[in-house]
């Protein structure tokens, strides 16, 4: 580790002095001669504080784990909205249904909002029954 480090810091001397002598007199050689001083501090100081990789890493999969945790919690409340959405169009069904008819029902639908099935729950009588000719349900004949 040490000996990485050291190999580091003398390549990044190096390096810097290339470029240093490579740079044309203009008015970017203060901030270049900058910039690299803030590179060879950075190496010095890796082995004490950690800069580089692993802590980009560390940040990455931090922040992929909010994520990823931010996606189920929207799914989720998603998954919940449908589920009440459903559930209040199926009572105004219901509701709709004792309106027009007077009966009480209970309605069933589909995730795609498809009525699956209608129970009466009250008891009919069968010549009540005859009168029901048809019902059409979200359609024509």
């Amino acid at each position: 580790m040490l000996n990485i480090w050291i190999t580091s810091l003398i390549i990044a001397i190096i390096l810097s002095t290339l470029v240093e002598l490579i740079a044309p007199e203009s008015s970017l050689k203060p901030f270049i001669n900058l910039s690299l001083g803030f590179v060879i501090i950075a190496i010095m100081l890796r082995p004490i504080i950690p800069i580089g990789t692993n802590t980009i890493y560390n940040a990455i999969n931090d922040i992929n784990v909010v994520a990823e945790s931010t996606q189920y919690d929207v799914a989720r409340a998603e998954a919940d909205n449908d589920a009440k959405v459903k559930a209040a169009f199926a009572q105004g069904l219901q509701n709709d249904i004792l309106a027009r008819y007077g009966v009480h029902a209970q309605v069933s639908i589909d995730d795609n909002f498809n009525i699956t099935n209608i129970n009466v729950t009250d008891n009919i009588t069968p010549s009540e029954l005859n009168k029901i000719k048809a019902a059409y349900i979200g359609g024509s004949k």
